[in-house]
């Protein structure tokens, strides 16, 4: 069972724990009233239809909360087999159940099937049984004409095979009669989805489709476009399989609405005040660049109309952290009191003596912002070799801070303890020499 379901499970506990001490209650007191030689047995028996009466309704409510659970969390069937005689397609058996148990019983409940007296001349009848573990049962039934002709009415099967061919047919329709369960075509969307699901674990694929889907959807349904695209950048969703086998259940009315609450939700975040950690950090950078914070402030005032750091938005303060390098005077970075960062191409701002596994390879620093990430065009977000290499393009600049908020984004688990270790060995390597009274 997986872990959704052992949710449900614990929720369905809980909720029984709540319910059930009023019926308890009653069966004490018909207990006590019982054992009363002066009691009315008729009043006892009186309590008991009481008592039977709650614990039936109370199973019933467990059993409607338990099936609302459940086909929320059904998605239509896809149609797996062919009806050459017919020129149709259809959902098996197997493919439903596949689909559904798991939901299903994951819930509590159980289906069966037996065979009954139709009132229609030479009809089979089939019963269906979907109970439910707190004890409501709900019963179906179809009747059906034996399946022993053809398309074109000639008889092609025996009576006991047509019994059995009938008693397949109705026990599908039954399932999909009291799951209110869809079957669909297998169209290039529902194809795509299969197929990009192959490369997603099937248990990962129902945690997706359960948690993540369901919420986004509801979402959409209420019109909070906004919520859906929060709870899709926040389900979880690990590497582009994952999102891309995610976004395969929205369709393009959707996808276009969420893509375009993303931009916008993006925007917004840029023209947000920066946070006190950040002007914090914009005033330590100026002090060791040994640059005049009067004119710092006068660039501001003129580049973005802000007199005050702590005014600055997401967007500025980043265009700002770029132009402090620049505005180092050159006589500064001649004397070598100061790191010439701006001045040389990146890899060479390295220290020569270095370790070389902590900057091999870097890239340019990071252009993009490390918010809003969630819906890019192509429905995948950042793999951790981008964020690797976004990470030393902080490190080359000697923005720790930054690279280590990166690093515990990263996903996998070796992967980002050798790049933490990469960091610390970056950073040890510029405090010793800051320690040491020589500059980087």
């Amino acid at each position: 069972m997986n872990a959704p379901s052992m949710q449900v499970s614990t929720t369905d506990e809980a909720r029984q724990m709540v319910v059930a001490p009023q019926a308890t209650g009653l069966l004490e007191a018909i207990s006590r009233a019982a054992s009363d030689p002066a009691m009315d047995m008729d009043k006892v028996e009186r309590l008991f239809k009481m008592h039977e009466a709650l614990e039936a309704r109370q199973a019933e409510t467990a059993f409607n909360a338990a099936m609302a659970r459940a086909q929320a969390r059904m998605e239509p069937v896809l149609k797996n087999k062919r009806n050459e005689q017919t020129n149709s397609n259809y959902a098996n058996l197997a493919a439903i159940n596949e689909a559904i148990k798991p939901i299903y019983t994951a819930e509590g409940f159980s289906i069966t099937f037996d065979q009954g007296d139709s009132p229609k001349p030479d009809y089979l009848r089939l019963n269906a049984y979907v109970m439910h573990e707190r004890g409501h049962t709900k019963q179906l039934h179809l009747d059906m004409p034996p399946d022993e002709s053809g398309i074109k009415g000639t008889v092609n099967k025996t009576k006991v095979h047509a019994t059995g061919s009938t008693n397949m047919y109705a026990r599908r329709y039954l399932t999909c009669m009291a799951f209110n369960i869809d079957t669909v075509d297998d169209t290039d969307s529902n194809a795509r989805r299969r197929e990009i699901g192959k490369n997603v674990d099937p248990q990962r694929r129902r945690e997706i489709q359960e948690n993540v889907i369901t919420e986004v959807k509801k979402h959409i349904a209420d019109g909070a476009i906004n919520d859906a695209v929060l709870a899709l950048e926040n389900g979880g969703l690990d590497g582009p399989d994952e999102w891309t086998f995610a976004w395969t259940f929205f369709d393009s009315k959707e996808r276009s609405a969420m893509k375009k609450a993303n931009e916008r939700m993006r925007e917004e975040r840029k023209k947000k005040p920066i946070t006190e950690a950040d002007r914090k950090r914009l005033e330590k950078k100026i002090t060791g660049l040994g640059l005049d914070r009067d004119a710092v402030k006068a660039h501001c005032q003129q580049q973005f109309g802000k007199e005050h750091f702590a005014d600055l938005n997401a967007e500025q303060y980043s265009a700002l952290d770029e132009a402090l390098e620049s505005m180092v005077p050159a006589q500064v970075i001649k004397s070598g009191s100061v790191s010439p960062v701006a001045a040389t191409p990146a890899a060479e701002a390295t220290p020569t003596d270095a370790p070389q596994d902590s900057t091999a390879g870097l890239p340019a620093a990071p252009s993009h912002e490390d918010a809003g990430q969630g819906l890019p065009a192509d429905a995948s977000t950042p793999t951790d070799v981008e964020i690797v290499a976004d990470i030393e393009g902080w490190v080359k600049r000697k923005r720790f801070d930054m690279a280590y908020d990166l690093c515990r984004g990263i996903k996998d688990e070796a992967f980002r303890g050798a790049t933490k270790k990469r960091i610390d060995t970056a950073k040890g390597y510029v405090d010793f020499k800051q320690s040491d009274g020589s500059t980087t």
